[in-house]
């Protein structure tokens, strides 16, 4: 629960600062997501920078080293120094996560998961995006899945909402009814 609240505040704060240098949103979040990988890509480097035991000069000289193997731009590299400072680096990951939900929200983007039986023609995926721009008055930003398990029809996952026309839920549905009959 902390974390989401920390994640929030701070991610807030980097997005009210990019749109007031009229910044690259993408270009950030990939460079936080790309930092938090790899610090959370190595369970040693983990530790290392985020316990107490380890003092705060030793963290900076790891975290300037990886700032600089990354190539941060300034306002990252100077946003993860202040995270640093703050003993909220552990969140990283999850700030990035909440940037790119924030920069979506204020460039008027969606994010929609699509899950489907088979692979989706360009075709399929330009008519769908259509129809769920036409129907949100948002940009879509579609991901693609495929699971044949749902055996025909699509899953699409808008935030928080699933709405489900496979096959396979209405299968389900169905002898969920007839159990109950």
């Amino acid at each position: 629960m902390i974390g989401n609240v920390v994640a929030r505040r701070y991610a807030k704060a980097l997005v009210d600062t990019v749109a007031e240098q009229e910044g690259d949103f993408e270009a950030v979040h990939a460079e936080l997501r790309e930092m938090a990988e790899v610090i959370d890509g190595h369970r040693d480097l983990g530790r290392l920078l985020y316990g107490p035991s380890v003092r705060l000069d030793v963290k900076g000289g790891i975290v300037e080293d990886l700032i600089e193997r990354a190539a941060l731009t300034d306002l990252s590299a100077t946003f993860v120094r202040l995270l640093l400072e703050k003993g909220r680096l552990r969140y990283l990951g999850s700030i990035a996560e909440t940037v790119e939900q924030m920069a979506n929200e204020r460039l008027g983007r969606l994010k929609v998961n699509v899950t489907s039986a088979i692979p989706l023609t360009k075709a399929n995926i330009k008519k769908l995006s259509a129809e769920l721009a036409e129907a949100t008055g948002k940009t879509i930003l579609m991901e693609t899945t495929v699971d044949s398990e749902l055996i025909g029809g699509l899953a699409v996952r808008i935030g928080g909402q699933v709405l489900d026309g496979s096959i396979r839920h209405q299968l389900d549905a169905l002898r969920e009814s007839l159990v109950r009959s």
